[in-house]
């Protein structure tokens, strides 16, 4: 969770310098859109496809999409590569985040759960 947390703000303070590494600033707002638009909008599909196979093989599934995703923007040679890169990161942080939130909640009695949803919280 803390990675995809991190991922989510950490970009905003490398834009500038990314734009200017690839030569193109078409694409700055992309960056960051391309990752939230994805992530917002896959988090259900992620929890149904759970619902259907299984939490853990999607959690780790969701992890395979995110560390794949980070490999390829970080060897991405453009932009247009870069936003795709971050599109498919969205896409597997928003799985991270909603399949723990869905594990927690399937783990922990209904007394319990507000401590660990505030911890997920906190990060």
């Amino acid at each position: 969770m803390f990675i995809t947390a991190l991922d989510q703000t950490v970009v905003a303070t490398a834009i500038p310098t990314i734009t200017h590494d690839l030569h193109s600033a078409a694409g700055y707002t992309w960056i960051g859109g391309a990752y939230l638009l994805a992530s917002a909008s896959c988090g259900t599909i992620w929890v149904k496809c759970s619902d259907i196979w299984g939490r853990k093989p999607l959690i780790l599934v969701a992890v395979f999409v995110f560390a794949v995703a980070s490999l390829i923007a970080v060897l991405s040679i453009d932009m247009p590569m870069l936003i795709a890169a971050r599109a498919l990161l969205g896409v597997g942080s928003g799985g991270l985040m909603q399949l723990v939130a869905v594990a927690i909640a399937d783990m922990f009695s209904l007394r319990d759960r507000s401590f660990y949803f505030g911890i997920m919280g906190a990060v």
